[in-house]
């Protein structure tokens, strides 16, 4: 949210995050989400940074 909040401040399109799919029930998008987090976690931010724009 923040991030989205950011973007609109500095007049850039938001996040799409995955397609708008639903990030907390079970679902392919939050699958794909919960692994962009733990990639981040291990100092990989390309499939963080992919997702947010998919």
């Amino acid at each position: 949210m923040m991030a989205d909040a950011l973007l609109r401040g500095l007049g850039q399109p938001v996040f799409s995050w995955g397609g708008g799919g639903n990030l907390v029930a079970a679902s392919n998008v939050r699958d794909r989400y919960l692994a962009t987090l733990r990639a981040a976690d291990q100092g990989d931010y390309e499939l963080r940074l992919a997702f947010v724009r998919s």
